[in-house]
């Protein structure tokens, strides 16, 4: 389903999380600012949690959004368009 969510009720997903930085880092920001995400996140809502956690990762692409909103106040980078699939 789709659903519209802001980077505020997004949080870091501690499943398959990175231990330190992603190497492509600054190119994934490059082109997130360029042309926005390749594709809608696939997110969720675990039991008990407020907030939706992205299926297939996501927190390299959720700490650039906040980066960019941050840096710019574009709120394309605020707003996220997702694919929500119940947990």
């Amino acid at each position: 389903m789709p659903l519209t969510i802001s980077i505020d009720e997004w949080d870091k997903s501690l499943v398959l999380s990175r231990k330190k930085r992603n190497a492509l880092y600054d190119d994934i920001k490059a082109s997130i600012r360029e042309k926005g995400l390749d594709h809608a996140p696939v997110i969720t809502k675990m039991p008990s949690q407020d907030a939706y956690v992205i299926l297939d990762g996501g927190n390299t692409r959720l700490q650039i959004l906040k980066e960019l909103y941050q840096e710019t106040g574009d709120k394309k980078f605020y707003y996220i368009n997702c694919i929500f699939s119940p947990w």
